[in-house]
């Protein structure tokens, strides 16, 4: 079972990978704990949970961190799973949203350096 979508930001750091990716609809998983939640990150962030779980995917557990969002302009809940447990939740929103608003102008200058015909 896929626990996760194919699209995903991943950055090799000095300090390891990080991975913020969507939650996939039908994933297993099983939350551990829920984490403080800042008033600030849910009123001008729209975050509306943040937990610790435990992805069960291809029969290896995998601890992980699930930010529920929701987007303030269009109501639609996303739910972004990620191993940053450092930084805050509206940045990790942020890291998915920036990567997402980064790739239409990386696929221009691709298509604009293709030969034509």
């Amino acid at each position: 079972m896929s626990s996760t979508r194919a699209m995903s930001t991943t950055r090799s750091t000095e300090e390891g990978t990080f991975l913020v990716t969507r939650l996939n609809e039908n994933a297993n998983y099983e939350v551990i704990s829920k984490l403080r939640q800042d008033a600030e990150d849910f009123l001008y962030a729209g975050t509306a949970l943040d937990q610790i779980v435990t992805l069960k995917a291809n029969g290896k557990p995998l601890k992980a961190r699930l930010i529920t969002y929701k987007d303030p302009l269009t109501g639609k809940i996303f739910r972004f799973v990620n191993n940053l447990l450092e930084l805050q939740s509206r940045t990790i929103v942020l890291i998915y949203k920036n990567r997402w608003e980064i790739a239409p102008f990386f696929k221009k200058i691709k298509q604009s350096r293709l030969p034509s015909g």
